[in-house]
């Protein structure tokens, strides 16, 4: 078996993995071995150019994970990113860094030390490390959709700048169609990554070893690394939790039904899956809007339905165009020409959780989302406003020479039954889970505030997977902002 060394081993260059590695290597951390299960993002054209994002689900680059849809036929996807960069390298690229509101709900939740006056070296140095742009197309259909919700009492905001609520165009991690992700920016031969960094790519590690109750290689597909300091997993909220139960880190009733050693027992890993839900509202145009490049959503609105909140609790995904991914295989009518409003439930009550189904390496994890699952019903609740709110926003005199038509849910659902139900049957997500090997001073959550894993030593989690709460933003800023703020504490330690 072929065996690599390195004092510290960073299992997965997704947002988060290659920050850290990178920023380990250039704080002189010694050696530090970046294993990705993917290819290099130069292995398709496709990958760097973000107007071909959507030709990359379901691809090679792509995990390809799904769960069923209640009473529906199809699959509701959740894609991850199987190549050098991970989801970075396959996502739309829509950057919004962490609210100061959101890391200090994190704070209080027991992740001490992740306040955002904690963090403001780490999202500083990503603000002046990560090329961003704005989408602001000269486009009336386009700017019928910011003017509608200035009409309607939003203000118009630069998501560049602090905000708690407003509409605005969306900012892009890309320059000139191509995308910067974090393979780009941190890992490239034309970032000048240091010589202690090594990458290897195309291995998908089966299991981290433990020894006397210490991480000391990961392995798999007739592979080995030992790590002389510290492994950290940044695999990303599905694949961090089933690496971690293939070690025998998790429930130890569950472990040991599918014939799993018992090397820590770890509830709480797996546990907690949050995800940002959304249900669509598509409207049918008289004219024909124009397509955008590289797709036709420049621009959302975030709205604080609850005044009482810090931030907004919904975000409108506004669109110049039908969103029928999941609301045709529901049985409702595509719309190719029009418009249409994602509604984005930010903060979900919901939770879900992510275990094996089998003790195969090769087996997808059973993700349960957990969807609408809060016992209050808060969280369709909210859904539902946003669905009155997007339909305020159609109403408003920005739309009047456009001839809109309800498709979906239609005019004539009105009542809450009818349109929970709708949403139930085509809702979809932002492709964001987080939160399943949380971080918190509780002894049920299974990492530590400086991201140990409790009881084994030299064994850390860096990526969507810790955060003890959703974010209210697109989250691969957040990633990558875990990524350094990851770098710092070891660094420090």
């Amino acid at each position: 078996m072929e065996t690599l060394r390195a004092d510290y081993i960073v299992v997965g260059s997704g947002a988060a993995g290659a920050v850290l590695a990178r920023r380990l290597a250039e704080g002189q951390a010694g050696r530090v071995l970046l294993v990705e299960a993917g290819p290099p993002d130069t292995a398709d054209p496709r990958i760097r150019r973000l107007a071909d994002y959507d030709a990359l689900i379901g691809s090679a680059y792509d995990f390809g994970y799904s769960v069923a849809r209640s009473g529906v036929p199809g699959r509701l996807a959740h894609p991850r990113g199987k190549v050098l960069g991970g989801s970075t390298s396959t996502n739309t690229c829509i950057w919004f860094l962490p609210p100061a509101s959101d890391l200090d709900r994190w704070a209080a939740e027991g992740a001490t030390g992740w306040d955002a006056a904690a963090m403001a070296p780490a999202l500083d140095w990503l603000a002046a490390a990560m090329p961003v742009e704005p989408f602001a197309p000269d486009d009336p259909a386009a700017r019928a959709w910011i003017e509608a919700c200035v009409q309607a009492g939003f203000p118009q905001v630069d998501f560049a700048r602090p905000f708690a609520e407003g509409v605005g165009w969306l900012r892009l991690n890309a320059r000139g169609g191509l995308r910067q992700s974090a393979a780009v920016v941190w890992l490239d031969p034309a970032s000048r990554p240091p010589p202690n960094l090594q990458i290897v790519t195309g291995w998908e590690v089966e299991r981290v070893e433990v020894a006397g109750r210490r991480a000391v290689a990961v392995a798999g597909g007739g592979r080995r690394a030992e790590a002389a300091r510290e492994i950290v997993l940044a695999c990303g909220a599905f694949n961090t939790p089933k690496l971690l139960w293939l070690s025998g880190i998790g429930p130890a009733a569950e472990l040991r039904a599918l014939g799993l050693p018992v090397v820590a027992d770890l509830p709480g890993v797996g546990a907690g899956l949050q995800e940002h839900a959304d249900a669509g509202v598509n409207w049918r145009a008289a004219r024909a809007p124009a397509r955008l490049d590289p797709w036709n959503w420049s621009s959302c609105l975030f709205a604080r339905l609850d005044p009482a909140e810090p931030f907004a609790d919904v975000q409108l995904h506004l669109g110049t165009t039908g969103f029928n991914r999941y609301t045709v295989p529901a049985g409702w009518p595509a719309v190719t020409e029009g418009f249409s409003a994602l509604v984005n439930l930010l903060r979900p009550k919901s939770r879900g959780r992510v275990r094996l189904a089998s003790p195969d390496p090769g087996a997808p994890p059973v993700i349960e989302p957990g969807y609408f699952t809060d016992p209050e019903g808060a969280d369709m609740a909210r859904v539902l406003e946003g669905i009155a709110l997007a339909r305020r926003l159609s109403a408003m005199p920005a739309f009047a020479g456009w001839g809109l038509t309800e498709v979906a849910p239609g005019p004539e659902l009105r009542d809450s039954e009818a349109l929970a139900d709708f949403v139930r049957r085509t809702h979809s997500t932002d492709y964001h889970p987080c939160g399943t090997v949380r971080m918190g001073s509780d002894p049920a959550a299974p990492l530590t505030p400086d991201l140990k894993l409790r009881g084994i030593a030299g064994l850390r989690v860096a990526d969507a997977s810790v955060f003890p709460s959703q974010v209210s933003v697109n989250t691969a800023a957040s990633c990558m902002a875990v990524g350094s703020r990851a770098a710092e504490l070891i660094l420090s330690g």
